[in-house]
């Protein structure tokens, strides 16, 4: 992404609509990484020009959380305000202003800014561009990518040699694959039967529970045809849900957005009776998070940014092979040793570790 940014930038040649739309596809990519590191590790070097000098890459030292922080939301800015809403079938699966917006209401919802979170979402929810669609087994269909559900997806495509996905098939028998369902979420998954369980896991016997949700056999290249959604309308609808009830407990439109999620995969519809307390109603919208969006890599840090990562993962029953006894310290993972070897010892390790 630097090295896009760097050189668009200093090239004078390149007409400035093309060169908007690069930057803003660039900006977008670099505030996602970010935003995915920021969130593993916490503060991390930021780097924002291209590297030139293969030693430089080892001269940097952590930036802030904060620090980081501030780039992704100044790049997503950016993006937000110079993408464009959709783009034509040769280049479906760039970045849009849609993804940009919803990225960054993201971010604004991890730091607990509901207003700013809340302003965002309804911008992409009045846009008119992202819809549900009718079936929930649908939006992951390996024949039914970038649908009207999908904001922003990772392209795959399993004809073309080096494009497929190329990671381990959940169906093949033998695979050691590590996206399986817990007990724990087989649980949740049998006491709340919609049409989400049958689209999202599969009982392959002798092999055990799988993950389901995507699923595609292997082309003549050895890889897969699915793409891996990122950010979709579903996602949207439960933040804007999360917000409203923050800002202010028996909002309709929160209770509106959450049911509309719900009765998309036959689900009951619930009502103020029934989530009575501003409290019942975030419990209710945590476990619609993981109904919904299960194996989509949000659980984490659902559980991190809610503050309910140790409660829920030291006392989840069968949730691992193992009883965990999760430490404040743990919810950032460690640097790699190997990169703090190569900055010599310039970068720190994470506290605990």
């Amino acid at each position: 992404c630097n090295i896009v940014i760097t050189r668009l930038q200093n090239n004078a040649s390149i007409s400035d609509n093309f060169k908007t739309k690069k930057l803003g596809e660039a900006y977008f990519l670099r505030a996602l990484t970010y935003f995915n590191m920021v969130r593993i590790w916490g503060g991390v070097p930021l780097i924002t020009e291209e590297v030139t000098n293969v030693n430089d890459a080892f001269n940097h030292v952590r930036s802030t959380s904060e620090q980081v922080y501030e780039q992704i939301i100044k790049d997503l800015e950016y993006a937000a305000n110079n993408l464009p809403a959709s783009y034509d079938a040769a280049n479906v699966g760039r970045a849009t202003k849609g993804a940009a917006q919803t990225l960054l209401a993201k971010v604004y919802l991890t730091h607990k800014d509901w207003q700013q979170a809340l302003s965002l979402l309804n911008t992409v929810i009045s846009s008119g561009q992202y819809d549900l669609i009718a079936s929930f087994a649908d939006v992951f269909s390996v024949g039914n990518k970038n649908n009207k559900e999908s904001i922003f997806e990772v392209q795959f495509d399993k004809t073309i040699e080096g494009q497929g996905y190329m990671g381990k098939d959940p169906l093949l028998a033998g695979s050691d694959v590590n996206n399986l369902p817990s007990d724990n979420l087989l649980k949740l998954f049998e006491e709340n039967p919609d049409d989400r369980k049958d689209a999202s896991i599969i009982d392959l016997g002798t092999q055990g529970w799988r993950m389901y949700k995507w699923h595609d056999t292997k082309g003549p290249n050895n890889g897969m045809g699915f793409n891996i959604i990122v950010l979709r309308y579903a996602d949207v609808l439960l933040m804007a849900t999360e917000a409203m009830n923050e800002i202010g407990y028996g909002q309709q439109n929160a209770l509106e957005y959450l049911n509309k999620v719900r009765t998309r995969s036959h689900a009951k519809e619930y009502t103020y009776s029934d989530l009575s307390s501003q409290a019942s109603f975030r419990e209710a919208i945590a476990k619609e998070r993981r109904l919904e969006l299960a194996f989509e890599n949000h659980r984490w840090f659902d559980l991190v940014r809610t503050n309910k990562a140790i409660e829920v993962l030291s006392k989840s029953e069968g949730a691992s092979m193992f009883p965990l006894n999760l430490q404040s310290y743990q919810l950032l993972f460690p640097i790699p040793q190997a990169e703090i070897d190569a900055s010599g010892k310039k970068l720190v390790q994470n506290e605990g570790y």
